[in-house]
């Protein structure tokens, strides 16, 4: 009878639910509302989705100016505040472009090589990514309402904004890294970079460890920039109002300290300070 019971109780599981599968072409993936997608890299195109049955006739899978774009369409309000998450797997050859908001939640274990193709993403609305790996020349990131993102990989130009309390946690390396963080969100980078170009205010918080070559920083806002496991061999760094930065240049420092901010600094032999102290701001070693 327990056999019984457990039997029924499945086959009315499943008949709860609708997979879906489709045979499309693309190269970038939009998805809205709170889907738990695997990505795959695969040779062929492919997308499977299953949803409950209630929520079916809703559900709108389309291609547009080669974007896969996935949402529900026309949806009654009771049905807008979804308890669970539905499952969805996309295997695509290609990825340019990821626009996920909703409450996405996004898994990848294949390694993206786009070559000179450009790279952008955009993640919003308490969606996850983990862990995006790309290796290309030029890559966009953008992040809102309270996202994560884990992105690992090699690129020429990488660029960033990270707001609305977000967190983005690179990995890998890049030539040019320029990052926007504001509005209480974190970066955490770890890699080799060239250039280093920042801007952390709002309250917001950005730590590297690694190593680079020149590093301008604008620190403002009750932030904090650490960067003292991140060695470089330039550095020029203005923090004001109530922030704090920790840096380690070898060769020359230029800082530019006012309000009730503080600057420390690795000493190094031989290294080359330009300070600029102003209010009650600090510049000191470690």
């Amino acid at each position: 009878m327990i056999l019984a019971i457990l039997m029924a109780f499945c086959l009315t599981a499943n008949a709860d639910n609708v997979t879906k599968t489709y045979d499309l072409t693309f190269n970038g993936i939009e998805v809205t509302n709170k889907f738990d997608i695997q990505l795959i890299k695969a040779d062929e195109h492919s997308v499977t989705v299953e949803v409950d049955t209630e929520y079916a006739p809703y559900l709108s899978v389309t291609t547009e100016a080669g974007i896969l774009k996935v949402r529900f369409k026309k949806l009654p309000i009771k049905m807008q505040i979804m308890k669970d998450s539905f499952k969805m797997v996309i295997r695509t050859p290609m990825l340019n472009f990821i626009d996920l908001s909703g409450a996405c939640k996004l898994t990848c274990t294949d390694e993206f090589d786009l070559g000179m193709n450009n790279f952008r993403a955009s993640v919003s609305g308490a969606s996850t990514v983990n862990t995006l790996k790309i290796k290309t020349i030029d890559a966009s990131v953008r992040l809102s309402g309270n996202s994560r993102v884990f992105i690992d990989g090699e690129f020429a130009d990488f660029e960033a904004k990270v707001e609305g309390a977000s967190r983005l946690t690179f990995n890998g390396r890049a030539s040019d890294f320029d990052a926007e963080v504001a509005a209480s969100s974190e970066l955490n980078v770890t890699g080799v970079l060239q250039d280093v170009n920042i801007d952390v205010k709002g309250a917001s918080k950005a730590e590297f460890m690694g190593q680079g070559v020149d590093l301008d920083a604008t620190v403002s806002g009750a932030s904090r920039l650490k960067a003292e496991e991140f060695p470089v061999t330039n550095a020029k760094i203005e923090a004001k109002g109530a922030s704090n930065v920790t840096v380690d240049a070898s060769e020359s420092l230029k800082a530019d300290i006012s309000g009730a901010s503080a600057c420390k600094y690795r000493d190094r032999a031989g290294i080359r300070l330009n300070p600029a102290i102003s209010g009650g701001g600090s510049f000191k070693t470690l």
